[in-house]
């Protein structure tokens, strides 16, 4: 990830953390808590995307092979391979750093026999909310 240089990592790393504290503490109500609450869904995926580690590396050519020929070949990144020109390294991570995925539900729900679903509640976002819980649950998160 390119950083601009007004700002180090580190200092981005520590305002984000700071911003994740300060929005869990924050005491709002209404339609001011999904504001809220999407702020601090940013910072998150931010804070993740800052500190998530490269497990390998490769480079522009080994990709133009694997889209030719379906193979390519990865390096190691602890450490990165000696002879590596650093302005080739592609770095490759496991993962994508965050989900974004809620963490609750848009609304209420009873799970009774049948589904009671909260007032104000769309039923096809609540489905998908749901949806995507399960297959994060799972261990199916893309």
């Amino acid at each position: 990830m390119e950083l601009s240089n007004q700002f180090t990592k580190e200092q981005l790393i520590a305002k984000a953390q700071e911003q994740i504290e300060f929005i869990r503490r924050t005491q709002v109500t209404g339609a001011g808590r999904e504001h809220v609450d999407m702020c601090g869904e940013l910072f998150e995926i931010a804070l993740a995307s800052l500190t998530a580690e490269a497990v390998a590396w490769t480079d522009e050519q080994e990709l133009r092979d694997v889209e030719k020929g379906g193979c390519g070949y990865l390096f190691t990144v602890k450490p990165v391979t000696p002879n590596a020109d650093p302005r080739r390294v592609i770095k490759l991570y496991v993962t994508p750093p965050a989900q974004v995925v809620p963490k609750t539900l848009p609304c209420s729900v009873e799970l009774k026999p049948g589904l009671i679903i909260g007032k104000g509640c769309k039923t096809d976002t609540l489905l998908r909310a749901l949806q995507n819980r399960a297959t994060i649950l799972k261990g199916g998160a893309k």
